[in-house]
């Protein structure tokens, strides 16, 4: 399995009321550096993960460990471990709006494979492909896909401004207070 298959028959994705696809995907600065991070970090590997949100605004990033037979071509995640993520989904109010995974030496294109067994029609895909720039230097690039059956079509995708922590904000006239 490369993706989050059903983990139970009464929650099957494909049979879940439809969300319209998603126009734009928006993650913070922090939520893209940490994807990103999790990517470079477990090269040579492929990584995973489930991103919360509404909408098309993402929440809460969950890394999820990739137990694949051949975790260099493929991810797989344990059963127990997603529902034990969805349900923290559920806890923090949020609903699964994304997948993610990379490509530790290729583009972050969709391979037949993810469309053959894209099994969550209305969320965004987050890949990041990831090139050697130089020797043992890699450079990621992240795409957000819409999957839907054997439709693909590229998401754009939005990385905003961390929001300020309380008690640090910078006013209008550059003074920070």
């Amino acid at each position: 399995m490369n993706d989050f298959h059903k983990f139970d028959s009464a929650s099957d994705p494909q049979s879940r009321s439809p969300r319209q696809p998603a126009r734009r995907f928006r993650l913070s600065a922090a939520q893209y550096a940490q994807i990103v991070d999790q990517a470079l970090t477990g090269w040579p590997f492929e990584v995973c993960g489930l991103i919360g949100g509404w909408q098309d605004e993402a929440a809460l990033i969950i890394q999820l460990p990739n137990c694949a037979r051949t975790p260099k071509i493929r991810y797989e995640v344990d059963p127990t471990v997603f529902v034990a993520a969805y349900r923290q989904l559920e806890r923090a109010g949020v609903e699964v709006i994304g997948l993610y995974h990379s490509h530790p030496n290729g583009p972050p294109n969709p391979s037949a494979v993810d469309i053959a067994e894209a099994t969550w029609p209305e969320a965004v895909y987050l890949i990041v492909g990831l090139a050697e720039t130089a020797p043992g230097q890699r450079q990621a690039t992240v795409a957000a896909w819409s999957i839907r059956r054997d439709r693909v079509q590229p998401v754009p995708l939005d990385i905003t401004a961390d929001p300020q922590p309380p008690g640090d904000v910078t006013h209008t006239d550059g003074a920070t207070h």
